[in-house]
C-alpha cells in the first residue's frame, strides 16, 4: 500500500496541443517520474463538468496523483529534484503548460485507510 501520495496540477495552453499534451505527459513525464525510487504509480485526471454547488472558481485542467511506498520519503524527493536538475525528467516543450498551472499543492502521508464495498 501507498505510504503517500504527491498531487500535482497543470493546464494545457492550447487546446490544439491536447495530443501532443498526453503524449508528452502520459508517455514521458509519467514514466520519467516512476523510475524514481520510491514512486509506484501514477494516474492523471482531468478537470469534471460535475460540480459540487460548494466549489467555487475555476477548477485545474489536470490532477496527477503519485503514489509513493518509501521508508525514506525525504530520500525519494532528494532523488526526483536530482532527475529534474539532471535532464533526466524531460521538461515539458516550451508554451506546452499553460502559465501559473503547474502547482505542487503537497505531499500527503497515509494516516488511515479503509475499503468500500465493490
Amino acid at each position: 500500500m501507498p505510504k503517500a501520495i504527491l498531487m500535482t496540477f497543470t493546464g494545457l495552453n492550447d487546446p490544439a496541443r491536447q495530443g501532443e499534451y498526453d503524449k508528452w505527459y502520459d508517455e514521458v513525464h509519467i514514466p520519467e517520474v516512476l523510475g524514481t525510487p520510491g514512486f509506484v504509480s501514477a494516474r492523471r485526471f482531468s478537470g469534471s463538468a460535475v460540480r459540487r454547488p460548494s466549489v467555487v472558481g475555476e477548477l485545474p485542467q489536470y490532477l496527477t496523483i503519485y503514489e509513493l511506498d518509501t521508508e525514506d520519503l525525504q530520500g525519494a524527493f532528494d532523488a526526483l529534484d536530482a532527475r529534474v536538475k539532471t535532464g533526466e525528467i524531460t521538461k515539458p516543450p516550451d508554451g506546452l503548460l499553460k502559465p501559473n498551472t503547474e502547482h505542487e499543492p503537497g505531499i500527503f502521508e497515509v494516516q488511515f485507510e479503509m475499503g468500500g464495498a465493490a
